[in-house]
């Protein structure tokens, strides 16, 4: 029965990811008309790390937990960006306001909190599966 239970969480842990990245993929190629491999990456890890939000105890309003959601998604996104994205050929933030070197930006960390809805009530969903 222990092995069933660890195999079940493996295998949502797998699906998260791959929701999650194909998400990424298709919200940008939606809004820029294309993407990268490496967002899908990083979108399967922003969906699983999101989702954990609301497995605590005693999880805060949904409020808090998408604001939590959408800094854990920027900081995701700086990591990867000072990481990958020097040349800028990944994405470019630099013309868009309130930007840090370029890599995150202020408007779509307010997207990122939104978006946080969305992803943990699609963990719940998946999780519950």
């Amino acid at each position: 029965m222990r092995c069933w239970g660890l195999l079940k969480k493996i295998i949502n842990y797998f699906v998260l990811f791959l929701v999650g990245g194909l998400t990424y993929i298709l919200i940008e190629i939606a809004y820029r008309g294309h993407s990268h491999p490496l967002m899908f990456v990083l979108g399967g890890l922003s969906l699983i790390l999101v989702g954990l939000l609301d497995e605590r105890k005693k999880p805060p309003f949904i409020v808090l937990q998408m604001i939590e959601g959408g800094i854990i998604i920027t900081l995701l996104e700086l990591i990867t960006g000072l990481l990958f994205n020097q040349q800028y050929q990944i994405w470019d933030y630099r013309n868009i306001p309130l930007n840090f070197k370029g890599q995150i930006c202020l408007p779509f960390s307010v997207v990122w909190c939104l978006l946080s809805f969305v992803a943990i009530k699609l963990d719940n969903k998946i999780r519950a599966i």
